[in-house]
C-alpha cells in the first residue's frame, strides 16, 4: 500500500495490437489506467453492478455505465490490481479486418 506521504500517479496507456483468431484478422484497442492507490476491493467484479459502491458519497453508476458502454461497442472492462499496489483498470475494444488486412467498413 501506499501512505499519506507517498505521492500518488494514474498512468493510462493506449495500445493497439493486431491479432489472428481462427476465422478473423482483428485489432485490439486498449486503455489501460494504472494508479498507486489502495487497489480495488477482492468483490471487484462488482463494482459494474449498478449502485455499488463502495464510497460513502458515492452513486455506484459510474463502472456499471463504463460497462455498459463497453458491452454496446462488443468490448470488455477488466478490473485489477497491480502487483505492488495499486488498480488496474483496462478497457479492451476488437475491430475485425477484412480478408486483405484493411479495417472492415462497419467497424465500430
Amino acid at each position: 500500500g501506499t501512505s499519506k506521504m507517498d505521492k500518488g500517479w494514474i498512468r493510462v496507456t493506449l495500445m493497439e495490437e493486431t491479432r489472428s483468431s481462427a476465422v478473423d484478422l482483428f485489432d485490439e484497442f486498449r486503455i489501460v489506467v494504472e494508479d498507486n492507490g489502495r487497489g480495488l476491493p477482492e468483490d471487484r467484479e462488482r463494482l459494474t453492478e449498478p449502485y455499488m459502491t463502495t464510497r460513502g458519497k458515492g452513486t455506484g453508476l459510474g463502472l456499471a455505465i463504463v460497462r455498459k458502454i463497453m458491452e454496446d461497442h462488443q468490448g470488455v472492462v477488466l478490473l485489477n490490481n497491480r502487483d505492488g499496489g495499486g488498480a488496474v483498470v483496462t478497457l479492451s475494444l476488437a475491430r475485425e479486418r477484412d480478408d486483405i488486412g484493411a479495417p472492415a467498413k462497419s467497424a465500430f
